[in-house]
């Protein structure tokens, strides 16, 4: 394949998540139309529906890093770290994701992605009670992303390490 085609491709598609990310900052990713993506992006129509059929496609596509770190979780909550690294190096990304504009569609991916591994968690800790596991789940992933939340509105004031390890003594609490 032409290297030259690869890089353009690249390019077009990475102007078209910066054109959503920077939409997203400001306004609901339901409220988002594809022209107003592709007028950010200054790009046509049809090289939009070239790269991502929907715009939903070009979500999941700005996700799919966070997807990965969160896909590739070890025990014990091993995508916290890395989850904490990724969102520091990508502030802007983390403000258009978790910021007041994003809502619904946007929050439920991210939702789903940090739950899973929180799933795989609540099973391997074989988290008991009177609730089912899902409870539990939706139980740490609700206050875990409230955390991480919280971390990036006051401005990060502990460092990534310390945040992980301080928030993985709170989910073992939660799941004895």
């Amino acid at each position: 394949m032409d290297t030259r085609t690869d890089r353009r491709v690249r390019r077009t598609r990475q102007a078209l998540i910066s054109a959503l990310l920077t939409l997203m900052a400001n306004k609901s990713y339901e409220d988002i139309t594809v022209q107003e993506i592709i007028d950010r992006a200054d790009v046509g129509r049809s090289t939009f529906y070239t790269h991502f059929p929907v715009k939903d496609a070009l979500l999941e596509a700005t996700l799919a890093q966070l997807r990965a770190i969160t896909e590739a979780a070890k025990p014990g909550l091993g995508f916290g770290l890395p989850l904490l690294l990724h969102i520091a190096e990508h502030r802007d990304l983390a403000a258009a994701l978790f910021g007041p504009a994003t809502r619904g569609k946007v929050v439920r991916q991210i939702e789903s992605a940090v739950a899973g591994a929180i799933a795989d968690e609540v099973s391997a800790r074989k988290a008991g009670g009177p609730l089912p596991p899902e409870a539990y789940t939706r139980f740490v992933t609700a206050a875990y992303l409230a955390l991480v939340q919280w971390w990036l509105e006051a401005g990060q004031p502990v460092p990534a390490a310390e945040f992980d390890n301080a928030v993985r003594r709170l989910v073992g609490a939660a799941l004895r």
